[in-house]
C-alpha cells in the first residue's frame, strides 16, 4: 500500500503532466499556424520586392533565359 505522501507525488505529477498536454493541444497549433502565415508574408514581401530586378535581369538576359528554358525542355 502506498504511502499518503507517496499518493500525492503522483496525483501532483498527474495534473502537471495533464496541464502540459492541455497547453501542448491549445498552444502549439495556433502557434505553428501563425508561425507559418509569418513565414508566407514575409515571402510574399520579399517577392513583391524583388520582382522588379527579376523582370529587368530577365528582360535584359533574355537570350539566355530562352536557351536555359529549351534545354529544359519548355
Amino acid at each position: 500500500m502506498l504511502s499518503i505522501a507517496n499518493r500525492l507525488a503522483m496525483l501532483f505529477g498527474a495534473i502537471t503532466l495533464g496541464v502540459i498536454a492541455l497547453i501542448y493541444v491549445y498552444v502549439v497549433p495556433p502557434l505553428e499556424s501563425a508561425l507559418r502565415n509569418q513565414r508566407l508574408d514575409s515571402l510574399a514581401v520579399t517577392a513583391k520586392q524583388s520582382v522588379g530586378q527579376v523582370r529587368s535581369d530577365v528582360v535584359k538576359n533574355q537570350s539566355e533565359v530562352d536557351d536555359l528554358l529549351a534545354s529544359l525542355g519548355f
